[in-house]
């Protein structure tokens, strides 16, 4: 979970509101509670969570004593929180006129978490921990370094097209939210929003020069060829079981169709299945983890998919369903 530097506590009419501050984005959720009078302290998240962590098991009460010291009493356990002045709890400033999406917040919380978590273990360089969001042409894609994958709406989302991109930890605190309500995704450019239910979340967009460095996002790709992915798996599995400890499989184009093909002990045992296909542009030829291939194929709930080049062969290929369901698609490194 992200580290949160401040907490804001506020009780008015009847409803208390927390708000979470990191130096990355800010949580805001409320719930009504009419007992206890008004008030609004804040305090160092570090030393609130890690006494909340202590009580967790236990009913709190919580009051303000006259130093302006907040009481955590929970039975014979009692913790005294300095407190500082609430109006220098550091908000965000988002705008009202948001431009957004609406959808299931189950495949939100079902997919950003790949995302997130596969450009995480790329320990890299900062820009490598972060996760594109892209609304475009009815399509919301979530991009992490290894991972992503594609929503294809039924009806068109009612908004422009948007870009964001926000740190891979944000993931961890999308999974807690409740898969029954629909997610708000939306951004003014600075931000990006999370709303579910009445949680709310706030998430720094990162700069354009931050990730720049990350060939997923800064490189340009083009469809080359679109197949049935059973035909191809049913190919990929009889050259797996042929070609036993063969890495790799190298893929050519012809004018209707491709050439996959397994090797092993420099050429001395080679597999060779020839496939037709729907040929969008020629390409020169692909080399791909056999085993990254057939699970990435496995995990995309399409009859058909389509992959995509880089510019150039060091890019990463992507592989995605084009079926209307959700789908997902990862991207493998050559």
């Amino acid at each position: 979970m992200p580290v949160y530097s401040s907490f804001l506590f506020e009780k008015k009419d009847g409803r208390i509101k927390l708000t979470c501050s990191s130096t990355e984005m800010e949580i805001i959720t409320d719930f009504e509670h009419k007992e206890g009078d008004d008030m609004s302290i804040l305090i160092e998240g570090n030393i609130f969570f890690s006494t909340l962590s202590a009580l967790m098991d236990d009913d709190i009460t919580i009051a303000i004593n006259e130093k302006f010291q907040m009481l955590l009493n929970a039975g014979k356990k009692k913790y005294v929180i300095p407190t500082h002045d609430p109006n220098q709890f550091p908000h965000m400033t988002v705008s009202k006129d948001i431009k957004g999406i609406h959808l299931s917040a189950d495949t939100v919380r079902k997919y950003l978490p790949k995302a997130a978590a596969a450009t995480r273990k790329q320990d890299i360089a900062e820009a490598f921990r972060c996760v594109e969001i892209k609304v475009e042409n009815n399509n919301l894609t979530i991009l992490g370094l290894h991972s992503s994958f594609m929503y294809r709406s039924l009806s068109p989302f009612e908004t422009e097209n948007i870009t964001a991109y926000i740190i891979g930890g944000l993931s961890d605190v999308i999974k807690e939210m409740d898969t029954k309500e629909t997610m708000f995704i939306g951004t003014d450019g600075r931000n990006t929003v999370f709303k579910c239910g009445n949680i709310t979340i706030n998430a720094l967009t990162l700069a354009t020069k931050y990730v720049n460095a990350n060939p997923l996002f800064a490189t340009k790709r083009k469809p080359c060829f679109i197949i049935n992915k059973s035909v191809m798996l049913d190919s990929l599995k009889r050259l797996r079981l042929f070609s036993g400890m063969a890495n790799d499989i190298f893929i050519t184009c012809e004018e209707n169709s491709i050439v996959m093909r397994s090797e092993y002990l420099e050429a001395a045992k080679r597999g060779v299945e020839t496939i037709d296909c729907q040929i969008v542009e020629k390409f020169d030829e692909i080399r791909v983890a056999q085993k990254l291939l057939l699970l990435t194929l496995n995990n995309i709930d399409s009859e058909e998919v389509v992959i995509e080049m880089g510019e150039n062969a060091k890019v990463p290929i992507m592989i995605y369903g084009i079926s209307i369901n959700s789908t997902v698609a990862k991207s493998l490194g050559l």
